[in-house]
């Protein structure tokens, strides 16, 4: 049976996605690996290598999650390096802070998948924009401060089921399984 690495997430608008590719272009000659502008998302939980049969599961409870929650928005609003700044740095994202909507949402996909509420305590939403390349990084006479308050508020109207694909040629890419709108009153 074939197995898919899973993790469920939200679409970013295509013009917040231009946004933040134009506004990290100044750092492109730093050592980081760049996440390609079509694959930015939210990330709510990663699921791991999942069976098909399982996939259709997951797909199906996300759903109905989805027809209890009405749509909100998620302000982000810092770019940074995490977990902190120097030769500590592993990636950079665009991030804020959750706010009960997200919470919510992510705390009832929790429980209809089955995830432990214990992943819940340290949820920060955000994009990764790219990780570091550590030997190079570490290998700079001075590492870089990048930390930028750029602020943008983020509709959430709908949940995807996602398949992290490796293509030839093409890198990674994040393939929807399963796209649901938020749609609770």
């Amino acid at each position: 049976m074939r197995q898919r690495k899973v993790f469920i997430g939200v679409n970013i608008p295509a013009k917040v996605a231009q946004r933040l590719t134009m506004k990290v272009a100044p750092w492109q000659h730093l050592p980081l690996r760049w996440v390609k502008e079509r694959n930015y998302h939210i990330t709510l939980d990663f699921l791991g290598h999942i069976d098909d049969d399982a996939v259709i599961e997951v797909c199906e409870r996300v759903r109905a999650v989805c027809e209890t929650i009405a749509p909100f928005d998620v302000l982000l609003k810092t770019i940074r390096l995490v977990p902190e700044p120097g030769l500590h740095a592993k990636m950079l994202w665009f991030s804020g802070e959750p706010g009960d909507e997200l919470l919510v949402l992510r705390q009832a996909i929790g429980e209809a998948l089955h995830i432990p509420s214990g992943k819940n305590k340290s949820f920060s939403p955000h994009i990764l924009l790219g990780r570091i390349r550590e030997k190079q990084w570490q290998s700079l006479d001075m590492q870089p401060v990048l930390e930028e308050i750029f602020s943008v508020l983020i509709p959430i109207e709908t949940v995807t089921v996602f398949e992290s694909v490796f293509e030839s040629g093409q890198g990674l890419s994040y393939q929807a399984l399963g796209v649901y709108d938020l749609s609770g009153e």
